[in-house]
C-alpha cells in the first residue's frame, strides 16, 4: 500500500502543493509519511490502489409480473 501526505492539498518530492493525487509523492512506510506530515501539519492518506480493490456485483432479478388474485368465494 501506498500513503500520501495531504496537508489543504496533495504535498509533491519538494514539499510543493499539488491539486492532484496522481502528482503527489507516495511514500511505501507509513512512518514516513506519518514524519512528514508532522513536519507539514497535514495527515496521512492512504491510497488503495485499483488492483487491491474488489468489486462487489449484485445479482439484479427481474420482477415477477404478479397474477390478480381472486377472493376465496369467487
Amino acid at each position: 500500500m501506498s500513503y500520501v501526505v495531504k496537508a489543504m492539498c496533495y504535498l509533491d518530492d519538494h514539499g510543493n502543493g499539488k491539486p492532484s493525487l496522481s502528482q503527489a509523492k507516495k511514500h511505501d512506510d507509513y512512518e514516513l509519511a506519518d514524519a512528514a506530515a508532522k513536519v507539514c501539519g497535514g495527515r496521512v492518506v492512504e491510497i488503495i490502489d485499483k488492483k487491491d480493490r474488489k468489486v462487489v456485483r449484485t445479482k439484479i432479478e427481474p420482477k415477477k409480473e404478479q397474477e390478480s388474485k381472486k377472493a376465496n368465494q369467487a
